[in-house]
């Protein structure tokens, strides 16, 4: 506990370093306004396919459409899928 006292009374003497290390909660799409812009977004479509190259489990393409199309509703000039 005292070592972390310490590192928090340091950190508030820094400036900008207290708050930027505050600043981790992530945002959802629908805090963003995508209008007009390129939207660069992490998708896993890692997908389990059989010997004949079949997709077994779509779950996790599925799952992005949504996340996709709502882009694409509110206006992003193009979705990129990383």
């Amino acid at each position: 506990a005292a070592v972390w006292q310490t590192a928090q009374a340091t950190l508030s003497t820094l400036p900008g370093i207290a708050t930027m290390a505050m600043n981790l909660a992530k945002k959802a799409i629908e805090d963003i306004d995508v209008a007009g812009k390129r939207v660069i977004m992490r998708v896993d479509f890692n997908v389990p396919m059989d010997k004949a190259g079949n997709i077994t489990n779509n779950q996790r393409i599925v799952g992005a459409l949504p996340t996709i199309q709502y882009a694409l509703d509110k206006g992003a000039k193009s979705v990129v899928l990383m």
